[in-house]
């Protein structure tokens, strides 16, 4: 069977600039915050909403042209998701 991979880079895309928040959020010392914790919340809200409705959209997809969904993405997605919900975490923390 056909895969649907429409929506991959789009999830590979929010797991890179989820883990380089997280990164930032790792390796900031001084005192100056180049990220803070509201655009922290605000990027990983967005990020969730955004990739809930993608992977609900790849599901319409493959089941309206018969195919089958990506798993890997379905991965990613999952992933998406834990760093949405450590990034604040991390972010208070630090704080």
């Amino acid at each position: 069977m056909v895969e649907v991979t429409l929506f991959r880079f789009f999830f590979i895309f929010l797991l890179l600039i989820l883990f380089t928040v997280s990164i930032s959020l790792f390796f900031n010392r001084s005192k100056i915050f180049i990220v803070n914790t509201f655009s922290v919340v605000l990027i990983s809200l967005v990020s969730i909403f955004s990739s809930c409705f993608s992977i609900y959209m790849h599901g319409v997809i493959a089941d309206e042209l018969g195919l089958v969904g990506d798993s890997i993405s379905t991965y990613i997605f999952i992933s998406v998701m834990i760093l949405s919900l450590l990034n604040p975490i991390i972010s208070i923390a630090k704080k």
